[in-house]
């Protein structure tokens, strides 16, 4: 076998990792029948404007098709592969397998990760010049430094890639490199790798796409195994950087774990084995907090001019641009009301288990007040690599008003610089009186971070009369 010109990225060595971000080995395939598609399954982060998936003999009458041909990919077990193709030219292994289930020693390789039985790989054969084979999204802390790595097997040459960071929505490349033109079979499976930099300063969207793209024109030979992506926080400058990406200026929903569900629609947000459900029950665990504004009881009404930004107290049924701390009974009209609810404030730790005596932060939003702070903490004392998770609870109270409340929580460091945030348009707000959760988890990387709650709804005449209660930090 020809020895592979290896053209590697860059090799760096790093001793210590704060966090590995997402890690995808593509699993297994189950051995290979006519009802599960001869052991190949998609995968959610190839796009489907750029490859078409590679289906088996049982689901299509196409070579192309079953031979996962040009611009076609499946996840499959390499050893796997014949098994679901029709006749004709072979060209994943040395030659055709002769032997039931096809894992003669003729196959170029088993998958990379070790340790797993029929270990599957995302197979692409590559054609088309500019496409991605591989994005995913994933979070990332300003001023972070991060590893990214993957696994190749060249099976045809040739081949190139590049690794990008792209702005999620718009998919405009915001910093990445190539490994350079692999221009002969592999022995073996080869490891490249690079480090980026998040940007310094504050960004508006902290959620990032992570592409890999076939940048080799023509479909003679390109087929390629891929296995093993990894994205990883390290936790110090390592010695070299091989690019700075900047800003992403589209905003999308957080996925703190970079599985494809974002946090608001994760069971485990930050995939550490614990349901959100359990964690947002913050009386057991990491108590006492790190910061609680939970408002009180009783009847009385009270101000906040430490933590309340732009805006004016008024004790009873607060106008635009005023607001009062109140339970509701202690209001008398519907907009600084949770009548429809029973009058009841969050429930904390279950927010459906609020009380009537219960008091929270009613805000009538201002007129003109987009993208400005209304509740800021600040000298939160944190521990340096610990996680938190802040939450607020928040509830529409103009009721079936047209302008519905829209928040983020950020966390900020002393300067002012954004490290995390995540917004309130995907936790299905309305009008309606009901409370609903906001919650973001972020790692400690100074000893004392800034709170702000932000206001997002550019209108406020119609609408925008906020309810919030439990502001918490808990670890």
């Amino acid at each position: 076998m020809k020895k592979l010109l290896q053209t590697v990225i860059i090799l760096l060595f790093s001793i210590n990792y704060a966090q590995t971000v997402f890690l995808d080995d593509f699993g297994t395939s189950a051995t290979p029948t006519a009802a599960n598609d001869y052991g190949r399954k998609t995968s959610p982060y190839v796009p489907a404007n750029s490859f078409t998936y590679g289906t088996s003999k049982a689901n299509s009458t196409s070579y192309d098709v079953t031979n996962i041909n040009n611009s076609y990919y499946a996840v499959v077990a390499p050893e796997f592969i014949y098994s679901g193709v029709l006749p004709g030219y072979y060209f994943w292994t040395f030659a055709t397998p002769m032997t039931t289930p096809f894992e003669g020693a003729n196959r170029y390789a088993e998958d990379h990760t070790a340790g797993d039985v029929n270990g599957a790989v995302l197979a692409v054969n590559a054609s088309t010049v500019n496409r991605a084979f591989y994005e995913r999204n994933f979070s990332f802390t300003a001023n972070g430094y991060y590893e990214v790595s993957f696994w190749m097997y060249v099976v045809n040459p040739t081949t190139q890639t590049r690794l990008s960071i792209k702005d999620p929505v718009s998919g405009v490349e915001l910093g990445g490199v190539s490994t350079g033109s692999i221009g002969s079979q592999a022995a073996n499976w080869q490891e490249y790798k690079l480090n980026f930099r998040a940007p310094a300063g504050t960004c508006f969207n902290t959620v990032a796409k992570l592409s890999l793209q076939n940048v080799f024109p023509g479909g003679s030979g390109n087929d390629y195994y891929i296995d093993d992506i990894k994205v990883t926080r390290l936790t110090a400058a390592p010695t070299a950087t091989d690019f700075t990406f900047v800003c992403p200026t589209n905003s999308v929903a957080t996925d703190t774990d970079g599985d494809g569900i974002p946090d608001y629609a994760d069971l485990d947000d930050d995939n550490d084995g614990i349901l959100d459900t359990a964690e947002n029950f913050c009386e057991t665990e990491g108590t006492p907090y790190a910061y609680s504004d939970t408002f009180g009881t009783g009847t009385a009404t009270t101000s906040d001019a430490t933590h309340v930004v732009g805006h004016n107290y008024i004790a009873v049924n607060p106008s635009d641009g005023n607001y009062t701390i109140s339970r509701s009974l202690s209001q008398t009209v519907y907009y600084t009301q949770t009548n429809i609810n029973g009058n009841k404030d969050a429930g904390n730790p279950i927010i459906g288990e609020g009380s009537t005596d219960g008091r929270f932060l009613i805000i009538n939003v201002a007129a003109n007040y987009a993208n400005q702070t209304l509740y800021r903490a600040n000298n939160i004392a944190v521990t340096t690599g610990k996680k938190y998770r802040f939450r607020i609870d928040m509830a529409g109270l103009a009721e079936n008003a047209a302008q519905v409340p829209n928040l983020r929580i950020a966390i900020k460091d002393a300067s002012g610089q954004t490290l995390a945030f995540a917004d309130s348009n995907n936790i299905g707000m309305a009008n309606d009186d009901l409370w609903r959760r906001l919650s973001m988890t972020f790692v400690a990387t100074n000893s004392t971070v800034n709170l702000e709650i932000i206001n997002l709804q550019p209108l406020g005449n119609a609408g925008n009369d906020l309810g919030l209660d439990n502001i918490l930090c808990v670890h």
